[in-house]
Parts: structure tokens; sequence; C-alpha cells
């Protein structure tokens, strides 16, 4: 009788144990996040490139309106274009105004803009003082900046009036051609008028500084944007 003898074959099956798994999911987990993280500032650098293109479309507009009333609003004004357009700006009610970002326009009485959907503009000289004794000076960088309405009262006075630096254009410059730089009031005789427009709104990508009142504000972004008028018609 002939005896065989019989092998059984062992097999290993094959798999992931706990200590592998976690770590796969570890590394899922942080490559999830900074994918997450990669998509979040995309889209915050495409809002503050939607924001920043709406503010120059503001100011664009405006100055557009500014050129254009230096040129047909000179006898409203008393005084010829561009001087007229210099007293007429530096008044509070027209140094500010808004921009509805929803109608892609500068905000008016017939259309006032949307509080969610608002920029605030102020139009910048280089100044020194404030009305009725506000000068254009040749001389200095400042600018007499009209802010909003920061203590809520419905009113533009003088408390919401602030001097702040404005070195843009060449300032310190000869603005009515006699090639003097001085300390005198030229808003009756320059040639040549630097324009600051000064945007700022609510965003989410800005910094929230504290309020008259101590508490903290809203978010806000700002820009400035700049040219200089050059006066074809003085006096």
């Amino acid at each position: 009788m002939q005896q065989g003898n019989a092998r059984g074959t062992l097999r290993h099956e094959s798999g992931f144990t706990l200590l592998e798994v976690m770590i796969s999911l570890m590394i899922l987990a942080v490559g999830t996040l900074a994918l997450v993280q990669t998509i979040i500032s995309a889209s915050m650098v495409i809002r503050a490139n939607d924001e920043d293109t709406m503010a120059m479309t503001a100011s664009e507009q405006k100055f557009a309106e500014m050129m254009d009333m230096a040129r047909k609003l000179g006898d409203e004004l008393t005084e010829s274009g561009f001087k007229g357009e210099f007293k007429h700006y530096t008044h509070t009610q027209y140094a500010n105004f808004k921009f509805d970002t929803s109608r892609k326009s500068i905000a008016d009485d017939l259309h006032p803009a949307d509080p969610e959907n608002t920029m605030y503009g102020t139009i910048l000289f280089p100044t020194q003082g404030l009305q009725p004794n506000l000068q254009l000076r040749e001389d200095i960088s400042m600018g007499s900046v009209g802010v909003r309405d920061l203590n809520g009262d419905g009113k533009i006075t003088d408390y919401d009036w602030k001097m702040e630096q404005q070195a843009a254009l060449g300032m310190p410059r000869d603005l009515n051609g006699d090639g003097v730089v001085d300390s005198l009031d030229h808003k009756s005789d320059y040639n040549l008028l630097p324009v600051t427009i000064h945007m700022e709104w609510v965003s989410v990508l800005g910094k929230s500084e504290t309020t008259v009142n101590g508490r903290p504000g809203p978010p806000m972004r700002s820009m400035d944007f700049y040219t200089l008028i050059v006066c074809t018609d003085p006096q």
C-alpha cells in the first residue's frame, strides 16, 4: 500500500490595518482642507477684484461728471467752468456722493442707493481750512476730506470733516503757472486742479475701525483714484 502525504496550502488574505486606514484618512483630510482653503482664497480674490472694479467705475463716472460740469455750468456757478467747479464740489453736499453697485451708477434722489449695495465717495482737493474759508493751496499735501454721516444725525456737519494726508499728483506744485509754489489761496486763478476721489465701502475683506461711540464699526475697504484737471479757460 502506498501512503501519500497530503499538503495543505496556507493562504494569506491581504488588507488594510486600522493604522493604515487612519493614516489614509488623515492624508485625505489634509488634502481636502488645502483644497477648501484654495477655493476660499480664490473666491476672496475674485470678490476683491469685483469691488475694486466697482470703485474704479464710480470714480470714472464722477470724474466724467466733473469734466462735464466744468464745460456746462459756468454761468450758473457765476464763474467760468473750472473755477466754479472747484467752489461747487467743495460744498459738503457735492463733495460726498454714493454709488449704487446694483445699478452700477451714482445714486441720486430718484434712485437712492441701497445701503447693502452702497459705496461712499469723497472728492478731495489740496485744500486747507473749512467752508466758508476753504483755501486751494500749492504748498501743502493736505486734503479736506468730507466723510459720511458719522454720528447718525442725518446731517453732514463740521463734525463729520477730518484732515487727511494726501501726497498725490505731485503736490506741492505750481497750480497757477507763475513758476512759484507759494502759500496763497489759488481757488480763483488756478490752471491745474489736482483731484482725488476717495472710495470706501463695507466689505468682509476689510478692517473694522472703532467708531465715535467706542464700538467697532463694520469692516471697511477703501481706494483712492487721482486725476489732474487742466483748466483751458483761466481767469
